[in-house]
C-alpha cells in the first residue's frame, strides 16, 4: 500500500456544530459477496456515507448519549468500541469521535458492518429513546449506501 492510501480521516470543524468528519483516505478493497461475485468496493465512500448520517443526526445522538452517559460508556467499553481512556473521561463528543475514529482502521465492508452493528446493538441495549434512534440510524445507513453505492449493508443483529 502507498502512503497515500494510509491517510486517516480528519476532523473538519463546521460552524453549526463542534464536530464534522470528512474522509481523505483513498483505498479500494474487494469483497466476496454471498453469490461469490467479486465487487470492487470503495471503503472510503462507505465510511463517508456512514459518517454523514452521524453528522446529520449529531445533535440528537449527542443528547441521547448525554442523558445515558454512564450506561453508554459501560456498554460501549464492554463492546470494545471505546478505549479505557475514553471510558475514564467520557463525553458524548469523545464517544462519537472514538466510534468514528475506529472506522479509520477498517478496510472492508464486513468489518464496517460489524462496527456499525455493535454500535446499534449498544443503543438497543440502553433502551428507551435509543431504540427508535438506533432504528432510524440503521435505516439511514442502509438507504444511503444503497442509493449512493448500489450496495446492501447487512446490519441485522
Amino acid at each position: 500500500l502507498s502512503d497515500d492510501s494510509l491517510r486517516s480521516d480528519e476532523c473538519v470543524p463546521d460552524e453549526d456544530e463542534d464536530i464534522k468528519f470528512k474522509s481523505t483516505q483513498k483505498d479500494y478493497v474487494h469483497r466476496k459477496d454471498i453469490d461469490a461475485d467479486i465487487v470492487q468496493f470503495d471503503i472510503t465512500k462507505l465510511r463517508n456515507l456512514i459518517v454523514s448520517k452521524i453528522n446529520d443526526n449529531y445533535a440528537g445522538l449527542y443528547r441521547l448519549i448525554e442523558t445515558s452517559l454512564q450506561n453508554f460508556t459501560i456498554e460501549l467499553y464492554q463492546a470494545r468500541l471505546i478505549s479505557e481512556g475514553i471510558r475514564d473521561k467520557s463525553t458524548p463528543d469523545n464517544i462519537l469521535k472514538e466510534f468514528i475514529n475506529g472506522m479509520d482502521w477498517i478496510h472492508n465492508q464486513l468489518d464496517m458492518e460489524e462496527h456499525c452493528k455493535t454500535f446499534l446493538e449498544v443503543c438497543n441495549k440502553i433502551g428507551g429513546s435509543c431504540i427508535p434512534a438506533s432504528k432510524t440510524l440503521k435505516y439511514q445507513w442502509i438507504e444511503s449506501v444503497k442509493q449512493e453505492m448500489g450496495v446492501s449493508l447487512s446490519l441485522e443483529y
